[in-house]
């Protein structure tokens, strides 16, 4: 079968056009594999310079996030120290009680309520609560209240020095209401009443 072909090629008048075109044929089958792989490697090297870049550029981000992650703990921090729970309710209660007798005030009652709990939601506030046409999503937190009462008489200058060394006291609550009266008939001598609300976050536990 081969034989006749061949002596069919060389007796052709075209048989220098044939030979170029076989030869070029044949090249054309060996070399497009080449150039396949050719091409597929370039593109595997240019992904991996790709993602290389990418890693080079997250690396460079790395101080940066580490300097923002420092940020937010030691906001966190201050934060946490700021809300009242269970056990600096109590010292904040001690605290008040102190205050008091350094002001050269008389305290005739103080209370600390029971802690109550309400979910919170993106757009809330611990004094208004949640905007009801839009409270947001909600969170992983819980909003945790405490209300404090107290009642204390004293001589308005000493009343006034309680009043500024209480605005000292650095920690998230709310005056709901406050009432000045004279006590009685003692000349000088008048009555405050303040009913505070403390406040603390907490994380929801698992369901």
């Amino acid at each position: 079968m081969i034989e006749p072909v061949i002596q069919q090629l060389l007796a052709s008048p075209y048989r220098k056009q044939i030979v170029i075109i076989v030869t070029l044929v044949t090249g054309l089958v060996v070399v497009w594999p080449a150039v396949d792989g050719y091409t597929e490697a370039r593109a595997r090297r240019q992904l991996a310079s790709s993602k290389l870049a990418d890693t080079n550029a997250e690396i460079g981000k790395m101080p940066r996030h580490a300097e923002l992650f420092q940020k937010k703990q030691i906001e966190l921090a201050a934060l946490t120290q700021r809300t009242v729970q269970e056990d600096s309710a109590q010292r904040l209660r001690n605290d008040l009680v102190q205050l008091v007798r350094k002001a050269g005030c008389t305290m005739r009652r103080i209370r600390l309520g029971e802690a109550t709990r309400r979910d919170w939601m993106e757009n809330d506030s611990p004094v208004t609560g949640a905007d009801l046409a839009d409270p947001g999503r909600p969170t992983p937190f819980q909003l945790v209240s405490r209300q404090l009462s107290l009642s204390i008489t004293g001589q308005m200058p000493k009343l006034h020095q309680f009043l500024a060394e209480m605005h000292k006291i650095d920690k998230t609550m709310h005056t709901r209401t406050i009432s000045l009266e004279r006590a009685g008939r003692s000349k000088g001598i008048a009555t405050l009443d303040l009913d505070m609300v403390l406040f603390d976050f907490e994380k929801k536990a698992a369901s």
